[in-house]
């Protein structure tokens, strides 16, 4: 799901880095939801790992998941 993803976002025009990456981060949190409501602790585990690189690149995105109350 991810790789199709990860096409979908490689051919679809972005404004800006920013905006694709927060894209990103939402449409993770969501495929996070799914997966821990269906148990599927290894790619609940591999989709965290995703979160966790994403908010190295941008901080922000860290500060946003700690309004939001995200995983």
């Amino acid at each position: 799901m991810l790789e199709r993803q990860l096409e979908f976002e490689s051919t679809a025009p972005s404004p800006s880095p920013f905006l694709s990456q927060s894209q990103m981060y939402a449409s993770l949190n969501q495929q996070m939801e799914v997966a821990a409501k269906f148990e599927d602790y290894e790619d609940e585990t591999r989709i965290l790992d995703s979160l966790k690189m994403l908010e190295k690149e941008e901080p922000i995105l860290l500060l946003w998941r700690l309004i939001k109350g995200f995983y």
